[in-house]
C-alpha cells in the first residue's frame, strides 16, 4: 500500500493482520488490555461488520477511505475516515435518514 500515514504524517501505512495500519502503531498486551504504545495510533481493520453485515473492505476501497474519500453501501449508509479518534477507530459510520411512516 504504501501510503504516508494521514494522522502522523511520518510513517507509511502498510497491510497486517486483517488491517492497515501506520508503522508507527505498536501495540501491548498489558494486564489482560491491548494499549497503543507506539509514536501513531493509526489503524483500520479489514473487517466493517458494524457498517455491513460480513463486510471486508478491499484494498481499493481501504485506498479510497485513506484518501478522505467516503464509500457509501448498499442501503445508503456511508463510511468515512475521521483522524479526531484517539487510540480507537479511525472511522466514522452514518446511517441512511429514514422517513416516518
Amino acid at each position: 500500500m504504501a501510503t504516508m500515514c494521514p494522522k502522523c504524517r511520518t510513517g507509511k501505512v502498510g497491510k497486517r493482520n486483517g488491517m492497515v495500519a501506520c508503522e508507527n502503531y505498536k501495540v501491548s498486551n498489558k494486564n489482560k488490555k491491548i494499549v497503543s504504545v507506539g509514536k501513531c495510533s493509526f489503524h483500520i481493520f479489514y473487517a466493517q461488520n458494524f457498517w455491513e453485515s460480513n463486510r471486508v473492505l478491499s484494498d481499493e476501497e481501504m485506498r479510497q477511505l485513506i484518501a478522505g474519500e467516503v464509500l457509501e453501501n448498499s442501503i445508503g449508509e456511508t463510511l468515512q475516515l475521521d483522524l479526531k479518534q484517539e487510540h480507537c477507530v479511525f472511522v466514522k459510520k452514518e446511517a441512511k435518514e429514514y422517513e416516518d411512516l
